[in-house]
């Protein structure tokens, strides 16, 4: 599982300072990532974009009354510079990654799983 966000703190004009659990921290640009395009116009008036919060349930993204969010991978990655395949290998912090065998013919490749 990826580093989830922790805190935000809202900045001037469109921006944010993420933090994650792993310790990345980042000034983060709405306006740079989404355009104020379709359902994210309504986040073009200040107040609403100022509206934001860090949602509840096991994602932990950017979020916004109305249940409008932003997909946390794509959060991670823009505000670190990572690539989403690089976000998406990482394991939760705290659970080690053990590897697991593949059964059938590709059996002898061992593959990375988290534990649950």
């Amino acid at each position: 599982m990826f580093p989830k966000l922790k805190e935000i703190n809202i900045l001037e004009d469109y921006k944010l300072r993420l933090k994650f659990t792993d310790g990345a921290e980042s000034i983060f640009d709405l306006a740079q990532v989404v355009g104020f395009k379709g359902i994210f116009g309504k986040l073009h008036e200040l107040d609403e974009f100022r509206r934001v919060y860090i949602s509840r349930n096991g994602w932990r993204t950017l979020t916004w009354p109305g249940q409008l969010d932003l997909d946390p991978v794509t959060v991670y990655a823009s505000a670190t510079g990572k690539s989403i395949k690089w976000v998406l290998a990482q394991k939760e912090p705290g659970k080690p990654i053990r590897k697991r065998r593949i059964k059938g013919p590709e059996r002898d490749i061992p593959k990375r799983i988290s534990e649950t």
